[in-house]
């Protein structure tokens, strides 16, 4: 702070106090009326009788108050029942009576003679020089070797590399390791290991040397020859490939009519795999590839692999009938009857006969039989002519 600051902070402080100070005492002092002075009399007359009117103790009531002798005397009527307390003599006689039994103490002589009988055993214990060769100096701390895969010494945890201290435990902290694919942490055991691998989980497995598996340097093995604990056979449909990098592998055969193999199925050709992994004929149907089945009821029966009508004599269970309208001829084929006036057959329809089919309907065909505008029927010969009106 410079000269002329400090001097204009002491100006502001001391006009303060002249304002603090002349209001305190204007709140203070009352000043001097004109034409009295201060030790004069202000009372009024009435005020001066009633002060004058006063005597000593008037107004106070000393009823309730005790006097000197009162106090004096009923101090004097106090008694006291001292046959609850002991005399001085009584109470030297009750300490001099007192017996202590000092045969369960040792006294100076034999304490010292146990301590000098003391023998310490002092060679398990380091001395000084051993200590300051531990540490390695004079400064008396001992530090441990930095441990490593071959010496056992001290290690620092600092709680950021999957480890952490519990009280004097040193433990895995899950928090800190990373693990991938594969893994899992066990809250249980508080470590990570490998997940049991599925078809769908990686993870770890166990080779037992009997299972066609081996471990040949950290590497999972096929054993398809003797190297392994036991070697892997294969039967019909199987065969064994070996890939780029000579890894032996099996897979099926592919199949044909004289090959027992595996067989691709696409979905389109009348078969279908079963939720179970088993594969099964399509229901077959008009315009869908599949399999039937055939009850022997149903005038169907199987001559070995072929299925055939059942004519009546096929052996099936159900023989066909024919029913009017309907004829079988000797390789057991079913056709149309001819038609006649008094029976139900078939007929050929040719466009040029009045009659027609629509779609399966046979209808006839008016427009062939109008004639310059004019119907034309034909019976037994003799022509029939219709005019529209």
């Amino acid at each position: 702070m410079t000269d002329s600051e400090l001097n204009e902070k002491l100006n502001n402080d001391f006009r303060a106090f002249r304002i603090e100070h002349d209001s305190r005492i204007a709140q203070k002092y009352v000043e001097q009326i004109p034409g009295k002075g201060l030790s004069e009399e202000n009372f009024t007359p009435q005020e001066k009788n009633k002060l004058a009117s006063l005597t000593g103790g008037a107004d106070i009531d000393t009823s309730q108050f005790a006097t000197k002798t009162e106090l004096q005397t009923a101090v004097d009527n106090v008694t006291i029942d001292t046959s609850l307390f002991a005399t001085k003599t009584e109470m030297q006689t009750a300490v001099d009576n007192v017996t202590i039994d000092t045969s369960q103490f040792a006294t100076k002589t034999e304490l010292q003679t146990v301590v000098d009988n003391v023998t310490v055993d002092t060679s398990q214990f380091a001395t000084k020089a051993d200590l300051e060769t531990i540490s390695g100096g004079s400064t008396g701390e001992c530090t441990l070797p930095t441990a490593s895969s071959y010496e056992k010494g001290g290690v620092m945890v600092t709680g950021n590399d999957g480890l952490y201290m519990d009280g004097d435990t040193l433990k895995t902290d899950a928090g800190g390791i990373d693990y991938g694919v594969g893994l899992e942490y066990s809250g249980t055991s508080n470590t990570v290991k490998l997940k049991t691998a599925s078809s769908r989980e990686i993870g770890g497995v166990k080779v037992t040397g009997n299972d066609g598996l081996y471990i040949d340097n950290g590497t999972l093995k096929l054993d398809g020859n003797s190297s392994g604990g036991k070697t892997i056979y294969y039967d019909e449909g199987l065969e064994s490939w070996h890939d780029e990098d000579d890894y032996p592998h099996v897979r099926l055969e592919e199949a044909s009519s004289s090959e027992l193999g595996g067989v691709k199925v696409t979905g389109n050709d009348g078969l279908y795999m079963g939720s179970e992994g088993n594969l099964s004929l399509k229901a077959a149907s008009a315009d869908e590839i599949g399999g039937v089945k055939v009850t022997g009821n149903d005038g169907l029966y199987m001559d070995g692999d072929t299925l055939k009508a059942d004519t009546g004599g096929g052996g099936g269970g159900g023989e066909i009938q024919c029913g009017s309208g309907l004829g079988m001829d000797s390789s057991g084929v079913i056709e149309l009857q001819r038609a006649s006036a008094d029976e139900i057959g078939g007929v050929i329809v040719t466009g040029n006969d009045g009659l027609y089919m629509d779609g399966d309907t046979l209808k006839a065909d008016f427009s062939s039989l109008i004639v310059n505008g004019k119907l034309q029927i034909v019976a037994n010969g003799t022509t029939y002519t219709f005019s529209p009106d």
